[in-house]
């Protein structure tokens, strides 16, 4: 991709993204923005970007696409499965690009009905809207420009588990599977995309959950399909953001050091403890930690047999976090929960 990135890092500088009901700078991923132009935004693929729970994929990707959107040769076309917004089991499409374009697409998206939440189902009347659009008189030009077409479907895996009945990702399987086709075989790629079929193409899937990761090694090489892992904030860029919403928020004497121990540099987690428990710890740890989580996790699998007892579990979580942050060369094991794989459930 041969767009300058320390332009776009610095635009990403720029940003506000949302905490709760207060804005807080945007920070840091610098070597994330350079690693994903470079591996991932490079050639037509499919693309998992992966990692704990609230690290920050969805912020990353639609502050990146927010700050590449002027830049003439790419759209970014951008569904949200985040379930709790999702009206009538609808996704929301947004569009970055341009903002004629931009404004239009939207225009024309609103008109259209939705059959289907499956991206399966619905993407070929987005991509109608788009084609509609970019070959209206004044926009014909704009097409000819259009060298990269940048999809994202974000939370799908979490809508598909929670909302759909699709705990196995049949559907993500399935169209994963499509757009590598589609990027393997040109025949394929003109019957879908139209007139867009000669451009770069990227279908991108944030997930968090390790059976849907599992669909990214089935893959294989198949169209490009590029795994890439979007890790927590570091932990000074994790203080800023502390210390910024403690300012914002009236907080007096937040022990920076025992957040970093506690959270790890997950800013979801962060926003929890600050708008559901007004920065009280201990009553975080107790109710949504231990019992909501961990406790009552452990019973169930108690209870199913799964192991024999809790501190097998416990055991057993233990072992698969050492070995995950081994393999991810991440260091010493921080007790993240994702990282021993999601077996258990415990960000549900």
């Amino acid at each position: 991709m041969s767009h300058e990135v320390n332009e776009i890092i610095g635009r990403m500088h720029e940003a506000v993204v949302g905490f709760g009901e207060y804005g807080i700078r945007f920070r840091d991923r610098e070597s994330e923005v350079k690693a994903f132009l470079s591996r991932v935004l490079a050639a037509s693929r499919v693309g998992f970007i992966y990692g704990p729970f609230g690290a920050g994929k969805s912020t990353f990707l639609k502050t990146l696409a927010s700050a590449m959107q002027n830049t003439g040769g790419v759209i970014f076309v951008y569904y949200d499965y985040n379930v709790p917004i999702v009206r009538e089991s609808m996704p929301e499409v947004m569009v970055y690009a341009p903002v004629d374009i931009k404004r239009a697409v939207i225009g024309a998206l609103q008109s259209i009905q939705l059959t289907s939440p499956f991206v399966s189902v619905n993407l070929g009347e987005v991509l109608k809207v788009m084609l509609g659009v970019l070959s209206r008189e004044g926009f014909r030009d704009r097409l000819r420009s259009v060298e990269e077409m940048v999809f994202v479907f974000d939370e799908y895996d979490r809508y598909l588990k929670s909302k759909a009945s699709d705990p196995n990702f049949r559907d993500l399987d399935y169209v994963a599977g499509a757009f590598a086709q589609a990027i393997e075989h040109a025949d394929v790629r003109r019957i879908i995309f139209k007139e867009l079929a000669d451009r770069r193409l990227y279908f991108l899937f944030p997930i968090s959950d390790q059976t849907a990761l599992r669909i990214a090694m089935r893959l294989g090489g198949k169209g490009l399909t590029t795994p890439y892992l979007l890790w927590n904030l570091p932990r000074q860029a994790f203080r800023e953001v502390i210390n910024e919403v403690a300012e914002l928020t009236g907080a007096k004497n937040v022990d920076v050091d025992l957040l970093w121990s506690l959270l790890g540099g997950n800013v979801r987690e962060l926003e929890v403890l600050v708008v559901d428990y007004n920065w009280d710890y201990r009553r975080w740890l107790q109710e949504d930690v231990i019992e909501r989580r961990i406790i009552k996790t452990l019973e169930e699998y108690e209870r199913a047999g799964r192991f024999g007892s809790i501190s097998k579990v416990l055991e057993s979580l233990v072992n698969k976090g050492r070995t995950a942050a081994r393999d991810y060369g991440l260091g010493e094991f921080m007790g993240q929960p994702d990282a021993v794989e999601g077996d258990y459930g415990l960000l549900e």
